[in-house]
C-alpha cells in the first residue's frame, strides 16, 4: 500500500504560495517528514480506514487568518487534522491508547472534534496520550 498522507497533501498549497513559501524552513520541513512518517504508521493498525488531510501546515498569518492558537503545533509541522466523519478513527485510538504510545502520537479527544481527527507528536502538558484541548 502506498502512503496514507502524503508531504504534498500535509503542505497543501501553502508550500508554494509566496506569501508563505518563505517560513518553511528545514526545521519544519523535516519535523513535517517525522510527523508523516509516524501517522502513515496508523496504516498498520487500521488498515480499514481512509485519510483526507483537512490541515497540515500552517504558516502564521494563515493560523491567525482562521482563529488558530498561536502555541499550534501546526505552525511548528508538528500536527494533523484528518477527516473523521464518524468518528472511527478518533475513538478507535482513544480505546487503543497503546497504538498511540507505539507510534509516539498524541490525539485530541474525539469528543471535542466531531468529523475530524487531531493528532500530534508533542506531548501535551497534560502528559497524556487523548488529551482536552
Amino acid at each position: 500500500m502506498g502512503a496514507l498522507i502524503t508531504l504534498k497533501e500535509y503542505f497543501g498549497s501553502h508550500a508554494d504560495d509566496p506569501q508563505y513559501k518563505y517560513e518553511l524552513d528545514d526545521t519544519k520541513y523535516n519535523n513535517a517528514v517525522i510527523l508523516i512518517c509516524k501517522i502513515n504508521r496508523l496504516e498498520e493498525y487500521l488498515t480499514q480506514f481512509k485519510y483526507e488531510v483537512t490541515s497540515g501546515w500552517r504558516p502564521k498569518a494563515y493560523n491567525k487568518q482562521i482563529g488558530g492558537s498561536t502555541r499550534s503545533n501546526h505552525i511548528i509541522c508538528r500536527a494533523v487534522d484528518i477527516k473523521d466523519v464518524d468518528n472511527l478513527l478518533g475513538n478507535y485510538l482513544k480505546e487503543n491508547v497503546k497504538v498511540l504510545a507505539d507510534i509516539g502520537l498524541c490525539i485530541e479527544n474525539p469528543e471535542s472534534t466531531p468529523g475530524w481527527c487531531h493528532l500530534q507528536d508533542v506531548m501535551p502538558h497534560s502528559g497524556r496520550r487523548v488529551f482536552n484541548p
